[in-house]
Order: C-alpha cells, then structure tokens, then sequence
C-alpha cells in the first residue's frame, strides 16, 4: 500500500474505470490522488457518489 500511495501522490493522472470506488482501500484512491494535484477521470455506465 505505501507503494501504491507514493505513486498516487506523485501522478498527473488517475483513471478510474468500471468501479464504483466505493469498497476500500481503492476508495481514497482518485481522492488522495486528486488532493496531491492529479487530473482524475472516472469512466463508468454510471456516476459514481465519490465527488
């Protein structure tokens, strides 16, 4: 996981597809990414509630 976070908090992009992003750990991922600078896009049939 400290793998995974490092690479979070230094990317310019995080891509979010066919998940909810609702079951953790992956659920803090497209934040922790958007809250260290990152573009994020989710791509899914529907809207996630993650904002």
């Amino acid at each position: 996981m400290k793998v995974i976070e490092q690479h979070l908090i230094s990317c310019d992009l995080f891509v979010a597809i066919g998940t909810s992003i609702a079951v953790y750990p992956a659920a803090g991922f497209m934040q922790l990414a958007d809250a260290s600078g990152a573009d994020t896009l989710e791509l899914n049939l529907a809207p996630s509630d993650v904002q």
